[in-house]
């Protein structure tokens, strides 16, 4: 499958994220930090080396200008070397929100 294809397959918009953008992110009792390309109400992609296969549970933290916005996700694209996207499988109201303002203001700069 493409690039293409793969975007086409998403239910949400995804927007590409600022330089700097990192995300702390929990498997198991391991905690790693790792930069951020683009997110969406539906996920995220994690740029990391060594992703976790697919189907893994993930929790993740991130802290921005919106507030700090927790959830938990699932693997749904793992590549070596590259990074893994991440459903959202679990985000209280409050976090919702943050992300909902945080896709807004990213929107807003292109």
């Amino acid at each position: 499958m493409n690039e293409e294809e793969k975007v086409n397959r998403r239910r949400f918009e995804r927007v590409h994220t600022l330089a700097g953008m990192w995300v702390s992110w929990t498997i198991g009792s391991r905690t790693l930090v790792s930069p951020v390309t683009d997110l969406g109400v539906g996920g995220i992609f994690v740029v990391t080396p060594n992703p976790e296969p697919l189907e893994s549970r993930v929790e993740l933290k991130f802290v921005v200008q919106e507030g700090e916005i927790r959830a938990v996700g699932t693997v749904r694209y793992s590549m070596l070397g590259k990074g893994m996207g991440i459903e959202f499988s679990d985000l209280a109201d409050r976090d919702l929100n943050c992300l909902h303002r945080l896709i807004q203001r990213l929107s807003q700069r292109n």
